[in-house]
């Protein structure tokens, strides 16, 4: 029991210090890892968020059934926590199926020493749009401009930077 719970609760601490970085970030900034956004791995930080308190409470219901107590809130708890990973389960289940929608493309200079990353959004109607980022690390990236999903962006690609409809865009600020 304690160490199902010491799982659980370095689960809890772990994610909740992952999800306080992304939540606390600033607008214009991504983070990917394995070139996936951050929006592709909510729903599976969260799904194992609740299966860990979901396991937590279950094994403080063992604890208190074991001393004679009921553990009804604790099992209501598990329940509630059970429900939020079936809904987080299907939303990282439909993240899967779309992957390529909240991955990061590269888009290269026709030289091919510059490059700005290209990823997907679509909002609440339906209609989607590129988003381009500039990478500043292997993890952080930053929002630069966004262009219409049927059209090709006419990047003037320059030496000390790139321009995009008249703003220029330096490589690295």
């Amino acid at each position: 029991m304690k160490a199902v719970q010491a799982i659980s609760g370095a689960f809890l601490v772990i994610g909740g210090a992952i999800l306080g970085i992304i939540v606390s970030s600033a607008y214009g900034r991504k983070y990917a890892v394995l070139k996936l956004t951050q929006d592709f791995w909510l729903p599976i930080i969260l799904l194992v968020m609740m299966l860990s308190a979901a396991a937590l409470f279950l094994s403080l219901r063992a604890s208190a059934k074991k001393s004679g107590r009921k553990g009804g809130f604790s099992a209501f708890m598990a329940i509630l926590f059970a429900a939020g990973a079936a809904y987080f389960a299907y939303c990282t289940a439909d993240r899967i199926r779309s992957r390529e929608t909240y991955r990061f493309a590269e888009i290269r200079s026709p030289d091919g020493l510059h490059s700005v990353w290209r990823t997907e959004r679509s909002d609440v109607l339906g209609n989607s749009c590129y988003v381009y980022y500039r990478q500043e690390n292997p993890v952080t990236y930053t929002y630069l401009f966004d262009s219409d999903k049927g059209t090709v962006p006419q990047i003037n690609w320059q030496a000390a930077g790139l321009e995009y409809q008249g703003q220029f865009f330096s490589y690295s600020d």
